[in-house]
């Protein structure tokens, strides 16, 4: 089998393998098996500068599969494309239009077909063994040729063209039996059954050989027209990379400063992608690099900014290291947002003085805050009243190595902001199971009691309403679960 075509430009290396085609029950090849699971052989892997790469050592009548990967003048490869399935001709794949043996075989027909043509004619008169030596022998140049011919195998157009000098050649010698046996049996009345017999039952095994033959070529000359045309297809495809940088370096002894552009742009048509990249990057000895990156997809596109401090503007800037963004108002005050952050690791938002650093921001130092645990909403600067806020401490959870009655941890509800007395007032707000007990149930602290068996676990949630008796305001449900278990 030979494999025809020209490669892609921009291509150093091109991979040839094949292999046998995986068949469903029937005997056929699958039209699209996984071909990452199969074991490819090599047949050629080298300059892309070939177009015609033979593969040989292939077994007669079998299925096969041909793949051919591509390597940019960088390294870098293609997909591997498939072609195929195409079955391997009876006929071997070495042999060249007007080569030594195609001509041998020429010359040895033509030399038998004189020499029975003589030796007829000299044994005219002779008897019965002699003719039937003559047929035999005629039988066996037949068979020599049929058995040569199948050693050939087509693959491309030239081969085809080969073959049909070769049938050319193969009428020749068949018109020269045709006539050796004219001349046996003209002189021998004899012999003319026999000899007549024979000469049709070799002319129909010719005719029948010559359209089997035609049919063959037919149906390698259209698997050579796919190779083609796959060929000519994977000629299309393309990879292109175009890749600057520039750097500005200065030294000093063992410290370096640097500054760096690259600017990067690839086309792929085989992988159907395509990118374009900038980056910019000053880096200082001894300190953190500063990047600026764009970067364009099929998909998406992106702007990086990657410093420890990014401003916005002369007083806000993006402060790497505590997750926030940080504005200073001009008055000595500090806006602060993202995190969370803080001393608790829980502010959301802090406005307050400049001079509290990030990590000991609170509630309590806060002109107004937003958190993302209760209360959630404060600060020094809300008005009486409005800055009344609760929320809940601990966690309402036991587990207990004995069965009976278990107590949970407990729990207290908390405000800030109160002008009065505050009550509370504890109840229950889910009811998975029954038995519960609220220890004090009108308390700012308390626990939740059930009775637990053997590996039993009960859970539920309660709830507290606080109220301040001096504005008469009542915050929202905070809502706490309860759980008790048997710890076996």
């Amino acid at each position: 089998m030979i494999v025809v075509g020209t490669a892609p430009d921009n291509v150093g290396r091109m991979l040839v393998e094949y292999v046998l085609a995986p068949l469903d029950g029937d005997g056929e090849p699958l039209p699209e098996p996984v071909f990452d699971d199969l074991e490819w052989s090599q047949a050629y892997d080298g300059p892309a500068t070939t177009n015609r790469v033979q593969i040989s050592g292939l077994r007669s009548g079998q299925w096969y599969w041909v793949g051919i990967t591509y390597f940019s003048l960088k390294g870098v490869p293609s997909e591997r494309t498939h072609y195929g399935p195409t079955k391997a001709s009876a006929l071997a794949s070495d042999i060249a239009p007007d080569a030594p043996a195609l001509e041998d075989i020429k010359a040895e027909a033509r030399a038998k077909a004189e020499l029975l043509i003589k030796e007829a004619a000299g044994r005219w008169n002779r008897d019965e063994t002699d003719k039937r030596f003559a047929i035999r022998n005629i039988e066996i140049v037949s068979e020599k040729l049929a058995t040569a011919v199948q050693t050939l195998q087509l693959a491309d157009q030239d081969q085809i063209a080969m073959v049909e000098t070769e049938r050319t050649a193969r009428l020749d010698a068949d018109e020269a039996e045709t006539l050796a046996r004219t001349l046996q049996i003209s002189g021998v009345e004899d012999a003319l059954a026999i000899v007549d017999e024979r000469s049709t039952t070799t002319a129909t095994a010719l005719t029948a050989e010559t359209e089997a033959r035609s049919t063959q070529v037919s149906s390698l000359g259209d698997a050579l027209a796919v190779v083609d045309e796959k060929a000519t297809t994977a000629v299309t495809k393309a990879t292109s990379a175009v890749e600057q940088t520039t750097a500005l370096v200065a030294e000093v002894g063992d410290i370096a400063s640097t500054v760096t552009i690259n600017a990067e742009a690839i086309v792929d048509l085989e992988a159907q992608n395509n990118i374009a990249r900038f980056d910019l990057e000053a880096a200082a000895g001894g300190g953190k690099p500063a990047r600026f990156s764009l970067v364009s997809g099929p998909e998406k596109t992106a702007i990086a900014l990657m410093a420890d401090r990014i401003w916005h503007g002369d007083n806000s800037f993006w402060d790497d290291a505590s997750d926030t963004m940080q504005t200073l108002t001009g008055d000595g005050r500090r806006l602060v947002t993202n995190g969370p952050f803080g001393a608790l690791g829980e502010m959301l938002m802090w406005l307050g003085p400049e001079s509290i650093a990030v990590s000991d921001m609170a509630r309590g130092n806060a002109d107004f805050f937003l958190a993302r645990n209760a209360p959630r909403v404060g600060g020094n600067d809300l008005s009486i009243g409005g800055g009344f806020q609760g929320w809940v401490t601990g966690a309402a959870f036991r587990a207990s190595p004995t069965t009976g009655a278990v107590t949970t941890t407990a729990v207290t509800a908390e405000t800030s902001g109160a002008t009065g007395s505050v009550s509370a007032e504890w109840i229950q707000v889910t009811f998975n199971h029954t038995g519960w007990t609220i220890i004090a149930p009108n308390s700012p602290t308390t626990g939740f009691r059930n009775t637990v068996g053997t590996a039993e676990i009960k859970s539920d949630k309660f709830g507290v309403i606080q109220r301040d008796s001096g504005t008469g305001r009542t915050l929202g449900m905070i809502v706490v679960p309860a759980t008790v278990l048997h710890n076996i």
